[in-house]
């Protein structure tokens, strides 16, 4: 409820609101749901039965549910650091009633249990598989919400894109919006299903290949057995809580590839992509981290302001892992150590509380009222600049009009051409000739009789007019300017001449 109730209640529509109660309903089906059949079904059903038979002279019957070999912790069962992990857990004072709940008859039967081989890797590969199981069930609920919300919002509502526009765009917008997210739909459902079930079966296969590994935790050497050794330090971190409870790292893997990973890959739209990144990004970092922050930062002040009321016993403690950084103490430690009626314990309480609370108005209230806020900010200002974009198309297409109507169409001009300049003046013989017809091929005059002979031509310049044509035209009577071709090669207009 720190962030589903919240994300209920701030929705933008019923559809969004729809979503929302998916989510946390599956996370409650799912996730509480997939423990209790661990519990009753593999633990109890498929699990123990066998592993009492195999190994009467150690274990009890096994009968119950919640008494199971699976409880004991991955460090047990490392193939190279087993005989160290169980003197630390002997050390533990409430070790005996622990072998109990482990289903042990005693601890000479547990020292010898965890000396056999073939025990260990039974115990071994009933974890992982358990493992193997709750990851893929949680990897379904995230591929299956977050692909399937889309389809069952569309099929609802009869509209495409993100949910969240629905009250103040049309299906035209979402539609632009969402072109790119329409057409990589299929590769990025393909990408979101493969990594998320490949993570879900990878994590389970790195743990197996650690505690079978004979490097030993934390043991310094180089290249991939430093690496091995480094991660066998973590293994105790991935312990599940009771059997079948995932541990806060089991979910960070299950988060970032089965939620955080398909949450974005399903986005309808920048403006989805965008809030659900914000979103799981700030459920992960308050849930993992910032919690603890703030709770340490609380302990820290309330043993400055209430010190001296807490007659000795501090609210934090220094952590190897961090360095010299506090951090709060848990408050079942408290709890075990000073029980319920004492002020150390009660102001622990109070500061668990308040972080709680805290994280709660970040998570439910804040984080949704900000991204609805920015969402409808957002896309107020695509509008706006869609608007001011067609605006100034018409704008340009109405002045690209009117300079066509006011444009006058160019006026021909006309050139006078003489077809022959005239030559400098020369004598002329003061006859009256009739020239033959003349014809005129590519620039050149040929006479068409017998007046002049081929060596008095000469060539004239082409004339476009009268390429390919008679010249003069044989129309008896009319005058008609005639060439006249002088041996001096020069050409004279003579007047007044016919034929």
């Amino acid at each position: 409820f720190g962030w589903g109730g919240g994300s209920i209640v701030f929705a933008r529509n019923k559809y969004e609101r729809i979503e929302r109660a998916l989510d946390l309903g599956a996370w409650w089906v799912i996730g509480l749901g997939t423990p209790l059949v661990l519990e009753k079904l593999f633990c109890a059903k498929l699990f123990n039965p066998k592993l009492a038979k195999q190994f009467p002279q150690w274990l009890s019957t096994l009968n119950r549910s919640h008494i199971t070999p699976l409880r004991m912790p991955l460090q047990l069962l490392d193939e190279a650091n087993w005989a160290g992990a169980l003197k630390e857990t002997l050390k533990n004072p409430a070790m005996a009633h622990e072998i109990e709940r482990w289903g042990f008859k005693s601890v000479s039967a547990l020292k010898q249990a965890v000396a056999s081989k073939a025990f260990r890797a039974a115990v071994r590969n009933g974890k992982l598989s358990l493992m193997l199981f709750d990851l893929g069930a949680m990897a379904s609920k995230g591929q299956l919400y977050y692909w399937g919300k889309n389809w069952v919002t569309q099929k609802l509502s009869g509209q495409k894109g993100f949910v969240g526009e629905f009250n103040y765009t049309d299906e035209a917008f979402r539609k632009k919006e969402g072109t790119w997210f329409d057409k990589t739909k299929k590769v990025r459902m393909a990408l979101s299903t493969g990594i998320g079930y490949a993570s879900a079966l990878a994590f389970p296969a790195l743990m197996l290949g650690l505690l079978k590994s004979p490097v030993k935790a934390g043991a310094k050497l180089g290249g991939l057995k430093g690496l091995t050794a480094g991660l066998k330090k973590l293994v105790p971190h991935f312990n599940y809580t009771d059997a079948v409870f995932m541990t806060r790292w089991v979910i960070l893997w299950h988060n970032t590839f089965n939620w955080a990973l398909p949450a974005l890959l399903s986005a309808r739209n920048g403006n989805e992509l965008r809030e659900n990144f914000v979103r799981t990004n700030l459920i992960d970092f308050f849930f993992f981290f910032g919690d603890g922050m703030l709770r340490s930062a609380g302990a820290g002040l309330l043993q400055k302001t209430k010190g001296h009321q807490l007659e000795g016993p501090l609210l934090s403690k220094t952590e190897k892992a961090l360095g010299k950084i506090p951090v709060a103490r848990p408050l079942g430690e408290l709890f075990e150590q000073y029980g319920k009626h004492s002020q150390i314990y009660k102001v622990a309480r109070g500061n668990l509380w308040a972080s709680l609370g805290i994280n709660a108005a970040v998570l439910s209230v804040i984080s949704p009222l900000v991204n609805n806020w920015f969402t409808h900010h957002k896309v107020d200002q695509e509008k706006l600049n869609q608007q001011k974009l067609n605006q100034e198309k018409q704008a340009q297409a109405q002045l690209d009009q009117t300079r066509l109507t006011q444009t006058p169409l160019p006026q021909v001009q006309t050139a006078q051409v003489s077809l022959v300049n005239p030559l400098p003046a020369l004598p002329q013989p003061a006859i009256n000739i009739t020239t033959p017809p003349m014809a005129y091929t590519s620039g050149v005059a040929q006479p068409l009789g017998s007046f002049a002979s081929a060596s008095r031509l000469s060539t004239v310049p082409a004339l476009p007019v009268f390429q390919n044509s008679v010249w003069p035209p044989l129309q008896p009577s009319v005058p008609t300017p005639a060439v006249a071709v002088f041996p001096s090669g020069g050409l004279r207009y003579v007047q007044n001449t016919s034929f």
